[in-house]
């Protein structure tokens, strides 16, 4: 589809066949929306499965059922130990600490070496961090960060299934908009590269992270593990930038290297040039007729006439808005600030390491905490457990998901008896096959519920005895409760049919 300036739409043929439609809509591209174009292609049609496809479909599902239950309670029986052992340590971690009141008294370093402390301090940095391509200069600045993007086409695929009658459509719906992103883009991949054509092989300079060699507080030296916590970044603003490449200009918040050329200037009425470099004559089919198009090649975009093209061409110059090809440049820094540090002091008598204590519980259950600001100890270890416990339930979620998932696969071939057997007898079939899959549905979660209590609890008789014995009576209680509801069940539906 090509965008005209008269608001009319070029159909294009898809890769591959299909039919086609397309619409268009524009925005300002600066806002990371662009210019975008829609098509809508029919890429097939799908009719029911056959019995014998069905009936394949579910004994692969009940072939993979007991895998996929299996990684559920794999995920819930570690699951359950790293949020036990990580628990413990940091219970651990609350009894052990001591309070470094001053983190520039060299004689409470010396006193608790090996000790786990607690300390709050501002950070500082032996010297700064340069960008020297930018000849951007960061004194007390943890690390530096130069991120580059280039304005692009960019293609979105997604498909969606239309039901009509007892065939279901499949459409292919292909978006483009223009957006600022981290690597160029190839266009000759595009379902529907015409128009939508991105240049510039490669990006000027490449993102690079530039991190300083030591980060202090007071006497101590902060380990990696901890310097890595500091994630709170500002932005940069770019007349800090004291050298700028061939071409670039400031503006706003970034650095824009914009890929406009003189011959574009030239190809202007007065520039003394030719409008061949930026103005492509081509031949378009719109509405069922052939037409002759302009393309302006900066942008992808096509005109009716030479004259709106050269229009457009003279916007791009004398605007900042982004043409396809436009490189950005931001900067942005993680400072020094007011840091609170719970961790172990380790080094010799001329240092003073502060990195990760090991707890009792083992390898991977090491303590070494940062926050900003001034936090306590105990409000450090608090949320770290509040941390462990939101994670711990997340995967017991998953565990859960992936235990009802396999167990769905294992019955579906129930459902899908049920659907060949009984489905085709009038009225009375597709009731059944509903409250048959019903049924089947209620089985699911009781299983699902099950095995994810039974596999917790006997994780839990490891390392809580008490609690996991409970949990496990508890399960075990709700499977005998859910077999004695199916035998009552069955001997009154016996009963009933004795007595008539």
């Amino acid at each position: 589809m090509v965008k005209t300036r008269s608001g009319r739409n070029t159909m294009a043929s898809p890769r591959g066949g299909g039919s086609v439609s397309s619409s268009s809509g524009s925005g300002n591209p600066g806002g990371g929306g662009g210019n975008g174009n829609t098509f809508v292609t029919t890429v097939g049609n799908e009719r029911p499965p056959s019995a014998g496809a069905k009936v394949g479909n579910s004994l692969q599902a009940l072939l993979m059922g007991p895998f996929v239950v299996f990684l559920g309670c794999l995920l819930l029986w570690y699951n359950e130990k790293w949020a036990i052992k990580t628990h413990r340590s940091l219970n651990e971690a609350l009894e052990a600490f001591v309070e470094i009141p001053n983190a520039d008294d060299t004689t409470k370093a010396h006193l608790h070496r090996g000790k786990l402390a607690h300390m709050t301090h501002m950070l500082h940095t032996d010297g700064a961090v340069e960008d020297p391509l930018f000849g951007l200069y960061r004194p007390q600045a943890v690390s530096l960060q130069r991120q580059v993007e280039i304005y692009q086409w960019v293609e979105t695929v997604k498909q969606k299934e239309v039901k009509k009658g007892d065939v279901t459509e499949v459409q292919e719906i292909v978006k483009y908009n223009k957006k600022w992103v981290t690597h160029p883009i190839d266009s000759d991949d595009f379902r529907h590269p015409e128009a939508h054509e991105n240049c510039c092989g490669q990006l000027p300079m490449p993102s690079e992270s530039f991190q300083t060699d030591q980060v202090h507080m007071g006497v101590y030296l902060l380990s990696s593990v901890l310097t890595r916590q500091l994630q709170r970044s500002t932005g940069v603003l770019p007349n800090q930038v004291k050298t700028l490449p061939d071409g670039a200009q400031r503006s706003g918040s970034a650095i824009y290297l914009p890929r406009r050329s003189d011959s574009a200037a030239a190809a202007l009425p007065g520039g003394g040039g030719s409008d061949q470099s930026t103005i492509q004559e081509t031949t378009m089919r719109i509405d069922g007729e052939e037409r002759t198009m302009f393309l302006v090649k900066a942008t992808g975009e096509s005109y009716s006439t030479r004259q709106k093209a050269l229009a457009a061409v003279e916007r791009s110059l004398s605007t900042d808005t982004p043409e396809i090809g436009d490189v950005r440049v931001t900067f942005t820094e993680v400072p020094c600030a007011l840091v609170s540090v719970l961790a172990k002091i380790s080094g010799s008598s001329s240092s003073n390491i502060l990195t990760q204590w090991q707890s009792q519980q083992g390898s991977g259950y090491e303590v070494a905490e940062l926050a900003y600001g001034a936090v306590s100890a105990n409000e450090m270890i608090g949320s770290a457990q509040s941390a462990n416990s939101e994670r711990t339930w997340m995967c017991r979620i998953g565990g859960w998901i992936l235990n009802l998932v396999g167990f769905s696969m294992i019955i579906q071939i129930v459902t899908t008896t049920a659907d060949i057997t009984l489905n085709w007898i009038p009225l009375l079939g597709p009731m059944a096959t509903s409250v048959i899959n019903l049924g089947v549905s209620v089985a699911h979660l009781i299983l699902a519920n099950c095995t994810t209590l039974l596999v917790a609890s006997i994780a839990w008789i490891f390392y809580r005895p008490m609690l996991g014995l409970s949990l496990l009576a508890g399960s075990l209680g709700l499977f005998y409760t859910a077999s004695q509801m199916g035998k009552a069940k069955g001997t009154t539906y016996y009963s009933e049919v004795k007595v008539s």
